[in-house]
């Protein structure tokens, strides 16, 4: 029994060491991982002053193309369009016209005998081409019609609907009657007239009784009968 008590104890004895072994394996390990952690933040927090310095160069606007003065034979995207039109090559109406007959092209765009004849369906091709390409030459190769602002006057009839319609709202017109009755009212309000006399007394007696600014024959003078009437 003391045999087997002492060999319990020693058993518990290494258990025990073992745990300590253990626990000193757990503190090791933690440390570690905290050492580990601290080392990625530390990585994280160098990165991110590097992603944001590069931030403003992804941002950096790329240099415009360069394009050749002479285009040889190939492929070109994202042509524009000023450089598309004054580059050499031929264009596609040049092509067309070479596929009839290299007379004609040559005599179309060489030579220049042949004149280009307008027409709506041209000039209509010609309009969507410039407003597709080269919007900037609308007003410039284009006669736009202005807009008619609404309510304005387009024809004939529009114009005398209007006076018509002005017409309309005016006061009537007098007739002959009316405008001699309101004359013979007018005349009415006025001072009677005076009689010019048979003779130079009696003309004279009329002129005494006009109003003093009608009286303009000055004082000493002869009164005539002619001067007086």
């Amino acid at each position: 029994k003391a045999d087997s008590d002492e060999k319990q104890a020693g058993d518990a004895v290494q258990a025990g060491e073992g745990d300590l072994g253990t626990g000193k394996e757990a503190v090791t390990v933690e440390n570690q991982n905290q050492a580990e952690t601290h080392q990625n933040n530390d990585s994280v927090s160098q990165s991110e002053p590097e992603a944001q310095q590069n931030v403003p160069e992804s941002q950096q606007e790329e240099p415009e193309a360069a394009w050749p003065e002479y285009f040889e034979p190939g492929r070109y995207e994202g042509v524009p369009n000023e450089v598309y039109h004054a580059a050499n090559g031929i264009s596609s109406t040049q092509v067309k016209d070479a596929r009839v007959s290299l007379m004609y092209f040559n005599a179309r765009h060489v030579e220049k005998t042949i004149v280009k004849e307008r027409s709506p369906v041209l000039d209509m091709g010609n309009l969507v081409h410039v407003l597709a390409l080269q919007p900037e030459n609308l007003e410039a190769e284009f006669s736009v019609e202005p807009e008619i602002p609404e309510g304005a006057f387009t024809t004939t009839a529009t114009l005398r609907e209007f006076i018509d319609a002005h017409n309309a709202s005016l006061p009537a017109l007098l007739s002959a009657d009316d405008i001699k009755a309101l004359l013979e009212e007018y005349n009415a309000t006025l001072p009677s007239q005076m009689p010019l006399g048979a003779s130079v007394d009696e003309t004279y007696a009329s002129y005494e009784q006009l109003p003093e600014e009608f009286q303009r024959i000055e004082n000493g003078t002869k009164h005539t009968a002619t001067a007086m009437k």
